[in-house]
């Protein structure tokens, strides 16, 4: 199979490249994807290793081979050592001045009559606005399952309750 994306390091780049490797501080996958460069450089004496070569040679998938290839020519270095960024995470529900005030109201003393603090105590409680979808977030989520449980849809009776 033909390589569509050759990789070319300079000797800047080698040296980044090995220093990283040699000390052995960086994480896991950042290693591996320094070797996968080292092993694909086209500059090095012989040319490049075949993929599947570097594939059993450092244990991965001829896949990540040819991904980290790729992000290394198309996006940098810094790019392909690093992992790819998670586009489908769900934002946060708080931001830090509402996990700051939720840590300081679960350390304070619970209300009367309480051994602790439960989350719906604590959403009950007085919360800064940028807490407020989460508590919208959990108190919908509490009228839904009420409603199920009494079998009320969309203010209806639910017809597996009552069939017709």
């Amino acid at each position: 199979m033909v390589k569509r994306h050759r990789v070319h390091l300079s000797g800047e780049e080698q040296e980044e490249l090995k220093g990283l490797v040699s000390k052995g501080s960086a994480a896991a996958y950042r290693q591996t994807h320094a070797r996968i460069l080292l092993l694909s450089d086209e500059n090095q004496d012989g040319g490049a290793m075949r993929d599947t070569d570097i594939a059993r040679a450092l244990r991965v998938g001829t896949a990540t081979v040819e991904r980290v290839r790729r992000r290394c020519v198309e996006e940098g270095l810094a790019r392909a050592l690093g992992r790819k960024e998670q586009l489908n995470r769900r934002p946060r529900k708080l931001d830090g001045e509402g996990e700051a005030h939720l840590t300081a109201l679960a350390c304070s003393q619970p209300p009367d009559g309480r051994a602790g603090w439960t989350l719906h105590l604590q959403l009950r409680s007085a919360w800064p606005p940028s807490m407020q979808t989460l508590h919208q977030y959990t108190a919908g989520g509490q009228r839904q399952r009420e409603h199920r449980r009494r079998g009320v849809v969309d203010g209806g009776i639910h017809e597996s309750i009552f069939p017709a």
